[in-house]
């Protein structure tokens, strides 16, 4: 949040858009139950090797929470931002992750906010918010761009995104 309020202070005064950006595993409950507490951080850190790729220099990625990463994305805007996703969720399409002798294709869906004045808090919450529902919907592979609503207005389905977990 403090990274969020910080870049919004910079959007602010002109210095470039930023947009943040959440991403969640799909299908999280299965894949906890299959790989277990090691296997399923064992995943979470494949997906952040993979996220940390896509990323720029100027980009700050974390873990948040058991199953979700961020990413405030500077100077980048939310169709910007949309298109980095789509990227990422391709490469996560196309890669297969290996553990304890099991193979396994995953997706992973977003929701990705402009970063437009300092109430990051909100923020966060909001883009939280937009991708429980996401979550809820059963959608994989999906992103959505939030105004300062919260309401979403633009999806963008990654392009045919067949990993599964079964």
């Amino acid at each position: 949040a403090d990274q969020i309020a910080a870049t919004a202070v910079q959007v602010a005064n002109g210095l470039g858009p930023a947009s943040l950006v959440l991403i969640s595993v799909d299908n999280n409950a299965v894949l906890q139950e299959r790989l277990l507490v090691s296997g399923h951080d064992a995943l979470m850190r494949d997906v952040a090797q993979l996220m940390k790729a896509h990323c720029t220099a100027d980009d700050i990625a974390c873990r948040f929470g058991d199953s979700s990463l961020a990413i405030v994305c500077q100077r980048r805007n939310t169709d910007i931002a949309l298109e980095f996703i789509a990227a990422l969720q391709k490469t996560i399409e196309d890669h297969i992750y290996e553990i304890k002798g099991q193979t396994l294709q995953y997706t992973v869906s977003a929701v990705v906010a402009g970063i437009a004045n300092p109430g990051a808090e909100k923020l966060l919450d909001d883009a939280t918010f937009a991708l429980l529902q996401i979550q809820k919907r059963g959608s994989r592979g999906e992103a959505e761009v939030l105004q300062a609503s919260t309401k979403p207005v633009k999806k963008a389905a990654a392009t045919a995104l067949t990993n599964s977990v079964v």
